[in-house]
């Protein structure tokens, strides 16, 4: 059990049996040289690309600063309940940065170690252990007031659980009430932070018969599943509503529409977190225990004020104008086909009126 970091043996028993292991020759107690940092992280957390984010930017620190990078998961029991888990500080590391992703009990147990955990995306609910938080709260204000100043006025508000959700929250409810706008709470919905529970509140939402001109999502995922619904209902994205979200993982450029969202600065929470941990640790942090880093709105097509929807809204201008030339052609016996995507396709004189090529 000592060789093998289990949970239940005394620190310096641990050390005694590792010198005697070393000085018989055993084998089984080498290992890479260097200081190891704990992760604490649930398993479904590694594969989000939120927590794939922060990992990167914990494992970039850990091993500038020469550290190894020791996974500690945490579980659930079959009723949400904490499983306990060995006391990290029987793990031979030298600290914990974390949690990503586990139950309240589990952020519990890591802020009752003092000065060998900084905790990450806890919004201070844990006061006397050092945290590292994104402005979730600034984010959102800045989202809400990029769509009423793009002259929105019915917005709805999709969330997902936490003091992640009770911040932004807060700052949609304010500034909707700043802006003179009662909230609908038909269009507000909270749920997971993951892409069918967006699909869902919107979906739910559209079945009832109405809508807001635009939503604000306070995650990528629960974007993306929200456009799903939007699309699958025949509502264009940023034609008939607008999205607006918070994170930016990588896949937001590349979504369609590519989506307009306050970039987390989430790799740099990662890496804060480790560089805190190990300053602390040697005395050489100075800032501050409990950082926020700021947030930036990165604007693109889903919310319709960008560049490229302009150049769709002309495209759509021109199609119109060749649709009336087709039927002005149509009416001398001339017709044309009609393709799937509804893009033009080429004249033709043959075959009946209204032929379509698949």
């Amino acid at each position: 059990m000592a060789l093998n970091s289990r949970a239940g043996v005394n620190r310096d028993t641990r050390r005694r049996v590792e010198e005697a292991a070393e000085r018989l020759g055993y084998a089984g107690v080498r290992r890479a040289p260097g200081r190891r940092l704990g992760v604490w992280m649930s398993p479904h957390k590694a594969a989000d690309p939120y927590g794939a984010m922060l990992l990167q930017g914990i494992s970039l620190a850990s091993a500038e600063a020469g550290c190894q990078v020791v996974y500690i998961t945490s579980v659930l029991g079959r009723y949400g309940e904490p499983v306990p888990v060995p006391d990290p500080r029987d793990l031979d590391v030298v600290g914990i940065v974390g949690p990503i992703g586990p139950g309240m009990g589990h952020v519990a147990r890591i802020a009752s170690f003092p000065g060998t955990a900084v905790l990450v995306d806890t919004h201070s609910q844990f006061p006397h252990c050092p945290s590292v938080d994104n402005d979730d709260a600034g984010g959102a204000a800045m989202a809400i007031q990029h769509l009423l100043s793009l002259g929105h006025q019915d917005i709805g508000y999709i969330g997902g659980l936490g003091a992640h959700n009770v911040l932004t929250w807060k700052s949609y409810r304010t500034a909707l009430a700043n802006a003179g706008r009662v909230i609908r709470p038909e269009w507000t919905a909270d749920g997971s932070w993951d892409v069918d529970s967006g699909y869902q509140a919107v979906r739910a939402m559209l079945q009832r018969g109405n809508h807001p001109t635009a939503f604000f999502c306070s995650a990528d995922a629960l974007a993306y599943g929200a456009i799903h619904a939007l699309h699958e209902h025949g509502l264009r994205v940023p034609g008939d509503i607008a999205v607006v979200a918070m994170d930016d993982v990588a896949l937001s450029q590349h979504f369609n529409p590519p989506l307009t969202t306050v970039r987390i600065s989430i790799e740099e929470m990662g890496a804060t977190e480790v560089r805190m941990l190990l300053g602390l640790l040697d005395g050489s942090w100075t800032g501050p225990t409990h950082v926020v880093l700021p947030n930036k709105l990165m604007i693109r097509e889903s919310c319709g004020a960008h560049p490229p929807d302009r150049a769709y809204q002309a495209d759509k201008a021109n199609q119109a104008d060749n649709a009336n030339n087709i039927v002005k052609e149509m009416s001398n016996g001339a017709t044309r086909t009609i393709g799937r995507t509804g893009a033009l396709e080429t004249a033709s004189t043959a075959g009946p009126v209204g032929a379509a090529r698949w």
